[in-house]
């Protein structure tokens, strides 16, 4: 329990101060005795024990400053929803606090913790793995429980290093409704585990990890962030389940939401929202990304390429004319993308997407691809040259492209394929010579065809030589209807 320094409380008229060494202090009984000067929100509980000095001063029976030096033995604390709680917190507080009639009471301090973990929906912290530092200048409203901090820094180590101004409400339901932060450095590699993970859990980027470095300012305000201006130092992401990741990441991300950008515009130059990030190697659903840099404007759910980029793949590439995104994430989500591919080598197409390894090379052109309203459409006939011929998809229809079932409409026209070329890659059995024909009124469900009409020939003036194995006539023949026990099992 508390005992006094020698010579305290001393009195002068109305006017007191008092001094004490704290042991064993149980946090659960001060915050009963703090109640006058700082409640707690209703439902919160405290409890643990701490140790250290305590300073008052008053008039009467008016607390006017208290002071606190204490190391933090153990603390446990939760709100009544579970949303904000912690357990087996340890560290160190010291901070200064003065009141008067009004319920502002500006304090100052510094906050230290060494050990147990904090969690506020949806972050978990481990201070025994990261230890944080806060120091803050500002003041508390007593009567709302927010308080206001003039100036603060944070240094969660090997985490963040942070500075700026911030309210943070401890009463109500946004933690951090407002802050200008300056972020002197984010590391990536323990950064996104703590803070990003969190909020991705139930997509496809919820196990993403990283490495490197960013710096720069965050606005927020009615708990959202409403600008971003982020530098990338050597930046990299990795999400296995979403089969992407981008190595030797850099350059500048300037964001705003709508309404900030709304406001700014005509008042900053117009260079402030643009925005360039270029990697040096990456990986799309295991396609290899070469270095590449992204001219591109974003605000809010928004995103537009700036200027034509090459994105090369693999030995080939994909020439991007047009990239437009807008209401990201959202059922209104609109798509326009118009490029030509580069001849990329289909065999290490198919080697990255474990098919069978074809032979050849792709290329052809994207036109006016537009996602509106769930469904992928296409301007014009999406052309491909693959088996040295040519292969063209028309009125292709793709609804609920990113869902668990979409579902794929098209027509597809095939003109002098080389069977060669196609059937080596097979178990079937070898046929030379070339293919021409027609995919009509294709279904699909769920990437499964569900119903067709096909029609394959050989072209009229081909004059090449047409030859075909006696395995290749066996399952041909099986196919048909013979003795090779039901199309089914010949196509297996």
């Amino acid at each position: 329990g508390p005992t006094r320094t020698p010579g305290a409380p001393s009195c002068s008229g109305s006017r007191w101060r008092a001094q004490a060494k704290l042991a064993g202090l149980d946090i659960a009984g001060l915050a009963e005795v703090a109640k006058p000067l700082f409640g707690l929100p209703a439902g919160f509980t405290v409890a643990g024990r701490a140790a250290g000095t305590f300073r008052a001063s008053g008039t009467g029976d008016l607390l006017r400053a208290a002071g606190a030096d204490l190391a933090i033995e153990t603390l446990d604390f939760s709100d009544e929803a579970g949303a904000l709680a912690g357990e087996k917190v340890a560290g160190t507080v010291v901070v200064d606090a003065t009141a008067d009639a009004t319920s502002r009471m500006p304090a100052r301090g510094r906050i230290v913790l060494t050990s147990g973990q904090a969690y506020a929906d949806p972050v978990f912290l481990d201070f025994g793995a990261h230890r944080a530092d806060f120091e803050f200048d500002g003041a508390l409203d007593t009567a709302t429980g927010r308080f206001a901090a003039d100036s603060f820094t944070l240094d969660h180590a090997d985490v963040v290093k942070a500075a700026g101004t911030a309210t943070i409400d401890f009463a109500g339901e946004t933690f951090l409704p407002s802050g200008r932060i300056r972020i002197d450095a984010l590391e990536l590699a323990n950064a996104l585990p703590a803070y990003v993970q969190p909020f991705l859990v139930g997509t496809s980027f919820r196990d993403v990890a990283g490495g490197g470095a960013i710096h720069g300012d965050v606005e927020i305000e009615a708990g959202l962030p409403v600008r971003a201006a982020l530098d990338f130092e050597d930046a990299a992401f990795d999400s296995p389940t979403s089969a992407v990741s981008l190595a030797g990441l850099a350059g500048r991300l300037n964001w705003y939401d709508d309404a900030t950008r709304t406001a700014l515009a005509g008042t900053i130059d117009d260079a402030l929202f643009e925005s360039r990030l270029g990697w040096k190697s990456g990986r799309l659903w295991g396609l290899e990304l070469g270095p590449a840099s992204l001219p591109f404007a974003t605000t809010g759910r928004h995103f537009r390429l700036l200027e034509p980029v090459m994105l090369p793949v693999f030995d080939g590439g994909l020439a991007i004319e047009t990239l437009r995104v807008r209401h990201a994430g959202t059922a209104d989500m609109y798509v326009r993308f118009d490029a030509e591919v580069k001849p990329i080598s289909v065999s290490l197409v198919s080697r990255a997407f474990g098919w069978p390894e074809f032979q050849g090379s792709l290329e052809g052109r994207i036109p006016g691809l537009q996602l509106r309203n769930g469904v992928v459409t296409l301007d014009g006939a999406l052309e491909a040259r693959v088996f040295d011929g040519r292969v063209a998809v028309k009125e292709l229809r793709l609804r609920d492209p990113l869902g668990k079932f979409p579902r794929l409409f098209a027509n597809i026209g095939v003109e002098g394929l080389d069977l060669e070329l196609v059937t080596r890659t097979f178990e079937f059995g070898t046929i030379t010579g070339r293919l021409s024909g027609y995919v009509s009124d294709l279904e699909t469900f769920g990437w499964m065809p569900e119903a067709f009409d096909a029609f394959l020939f050989t072209p009229p003036d081909d004059r090449s030589r047409h030859r075909i194995s006696q395995r290749a006539v066996t399952n041909l023949s099986s196919i048909g209807g013979g003795s090779g026990g039901g199309v089914a099992a010949a196509l297996q």
